[in-house]
């Protein structure tokens, strides 16, 4: 028989860890996008389907300097949960990413071998977030109002 009172705790369990994880990503991007820039050009991008058949996984390799050494980044962004399912098409990602394109490239000033090239957290984080808090209200509501 279903028990109200847990299904609240899993639906509150659900919504902290979304919301942990947001708050993560969101530390992330905020850093990154205070982090200094430096030009950055593409050196490779592929792109290969998942055994799956859901999503890509995409490569892309780019070179930039500081302080006079050379880095090769690979980190596009910061990606979420169900990430893949709002993936753009393999041609548009390696088009924006073509070998070749100059770009800037957010890096640690601490660790300058640590680098980004969209400092901004992926809508998919928002969304799950969102929809966690939202499962929680609603379980968290129709125990309190329905069941006592």
């Amino acid at each position: 028989m279903f028990d109200p009172q847990t299904g609240a705790i899993v639906s509150l369990g659900a919504a902290i860890g979304a919301t942990g994880l947001f708050i993560v990503r969101l530390r992330e991007s905020r850093r990154a996008r205070a982090w200094p820039t430096a030009d950055a050009v593409i050196l490779s991008s592929t792109a290969r389907q998942r055994a799956n058949g859901k999503g890509y996984d995409y490569a892309i390799a780019y070179e930039y300097s500081v302080d006079g050494s050379k880095y090769v980044g690979t980190r596009i962004g910061f990606g979420g949960p169900f990430a893949e399912r709002w993936q753009p098409s393999p041609e548009s990602m390696l088009q924006t990413y073509a070998p070749g394109l100059n770009m800037l490239a957010h890096y640690c000033p601490e660790r300058p071998e640590e680098a980004v090239l969209v400092p901004s957290v992926h809508p998919t984080v928002i969304l799950v977030l969102g929809i966690c808090v939202g499962m929680a209200l609603l379980t968290g509501f129709r125990y309190l109002f329905f069941y006592y």
